[in-house]
């Protein structure tokens, strides 16, 4: 009844349909590969922000550990203070007068610095002029106090610098004011 003509466009067709389901299989098995893979993509990100998490505490946790381990001569608080060491190094090298004694011309440098952030990032800069410009005797005593505490040369900058901040804070508080 059919001859083969009528066979070869079906089975053809078949063929073609089987090529195509075929293909609509593999198409989702490879967008099922690619959900796991996108799951495991979300789970690494995860994973990073937790690790971040871990990091930032641990951060946290050795700024509370170095300040009250009290190591330097400041504390990273808010505004920035001398620890007892620093204190300590400030009383025996004379630090206050020797701010005192340069005020006058120390201050100048201060009259367009408008903000308490900026003041003290100028006496840091200061810090390192004051003790370049004491005589080798007071320099040696700065040394040596600094040697006792086994503390670096660097740490007596912070001293200065606080001081002076503070003598700056100090001084606008009494004549017009600090923003």
């Amino acid at each position: 009844m059919y001859g083969v003509s009528f066979w070869v466009p079906v089975i053809g067709a078949g063929a073609g349909a089987v090529t195509l389901l075929t293909g609509i299989i593999c198409v989702f098995y490879k967008l099922g590969k690619w959900d796991e893979r996108m799951e495991t993509v979300k789970g690494l990100k995860s994973d990073m922000s937790s690790i971040k998490d871990s990091i930032a505490d641990l951060n946290a946790n050795v700024k509370i550990i170095f300040n009250h381990l009290k190591i330097g001569t400041e504390r990273s608080d808010s505004p920035t203070k001398l620890t007892e060491v620093g204190e300590e190094i400030a009383e025996s090298i004379h630090a206050r007068e020797i701010i005192d004694e340069n005020f006058k011309l120390l201050k100048p440098r201060f009259e367009c610095i408008e903000t308490r952030f900026d003041i003290e990032l100028e006496a840091r800069e200061i810090s390192r002029e004051i003790y370049a410009q004491l005589n080798t005797g007071t320099q040696n005593k700065i040394k040596e106090a600094l040697y006792d505490r086994g503390l670096p040369l660097a740490q007596v900058y912070p001293v200065f610098a606080l001081l002076l901040r503070d003598k700056i804070f100090k001084d606008r508080e009494d004549s017009k004011g600090i923003s």
